[in-house]
């Protein structure tokens, strides 16, 4: 009994102590609380250190250093960079396109640009060592110390595999391939051949090296830019045999003549069908060659010159009634 008592008695304290709000109606209900104070949540009480941390001199002060090493930081780099790059100066790229490298180099390290060898290719018709295009490109605005890129014709040609006759006997059909390969044909020889088609390839020489259709297939490899020289075939040579006419009549070495696409020089001695030839200009030779088109004199004769054979007797048939 006394102990209830006494519990009335601090809940009567603790609620003259807290006053009588006063409130009527809806919202004059007031729950009982038996404790001097409510006690803040963690939420609270983690928002109350936060602000009492970001409004103390402590941190105000070092957030000042803090701003103010950034601000002289960033402003020593701004400089510094501009001394290093330069900033605001800029200078034209001249063309160095078409000079040799060595010269382009030196030109280009006195504007105090630095250089480097990007790409060399190798070109048959171009001088070694040119200078065939650059990066940054002529009349172009950089810094000084830019690093300008060339390219250059190679000195040294790489070594090309010859392609195989097979499917291009001919020549031309030939030539045509190894000028994509940056190759050169030209005919050295031609030898005659009634056989086979006109251009037909034989062979041909790398410099004193022979080249046959046997070694291209076990592969053969020439350095780029290289002249082949060829012997090919051809059907029309554009000469034909002295023919022999002494002791032909006239008429008879007019035909063999004229059939042979030569021609009649002069003519000596009396022309009559049946005069013999005992001299030609010309002198025939076996073997010997003469050009199409060319006179062949001849020398006539009313009697048969010695040493001609005897012509065989013509019998004629009589036909009896």
């Amino acid at each position: 009994m006394d102990s209830y008592r006494q519990e009335q008695a601090a809940a009567e304290e603790a609620k003259a102590m807290m006053g009588d709000t006063g409130n009527t109606g809806e919202n004059a209900k007031a729950e009982p609380y038996f404790g001097l104070e409510k006690p803040p949540t963690p939420f609270q009480q983690w928002v109350s250190r936060t602000r009492e941390f970001f409004t103390s001199s402590y941190f105000l002060r070092n957030l000042g250093v803090l701003l103010g090493f950034l601000f002289v930081f960033i402003t020593l780099f701004t400089l510094g960079l501009r001394w290093y790059t330069r900033h605001g100066e800029s200078l034209t790229v001249p063309n160095f396109e078409g000079m040799q490298i060595d010269e382009a180099q030196r030109k280009a390290r006195n504007r105090s640009f630095s250089v480097m060898v990007l790409d060399s290719i190798f070109e048959p018709e171009k001088i070694p060592g040119t200078v065939f295009q650059q990066d940054p490109r002529p009349s172009s605005r950089v810094k000084q110390n830019r690093t300008i890129y060339f390219s250059i014709y190679s000195k040294t040609p790489p070594e090309i595999e010859l392609p195989t006759l097979v499917g291009s006997y001919d020549f031309e059909q030939y030539a045509k391939k190894l000028r994509v390969l940056k190759l050169k044909a030209v005919v050295k020889e031609r030898v005659f051949d009634s056989v086979q088609e006109e251009n037909t390839i034989q062979y041909f020489f790398y410099g004193d090296r022979k080249i046959t259709d046997n070694d291209l297939r076990k592969g053969v490899g020439v350095p780029q830019g290289s002249t082949l020289e060829f012997v090919v075939t051809q059907r029309h040579t554009g000469m034909v045999a002295v023919p022999n006419l002494v002791c032909q009549q006239y008429k008879a070495a007019h035909f063999l003549i004229t059939s042979m696409n030569l021609s009649i020089g002069a003519v000596y001695g009396e022309v009559l069908d049946d005069a013999y030839v005992w001299k030609q200009e010309p002198e025939y030779v076996d073997g010997q060659m003469i050009r199409i088109g060319e006179q062949i004199n001849i020398y006539l004769t009313n009697t048969k010159p010695e040493g001609c054979p005897e012509e065989e007797p013509i019998i004629e048939e009589q036909q009896q009634e």
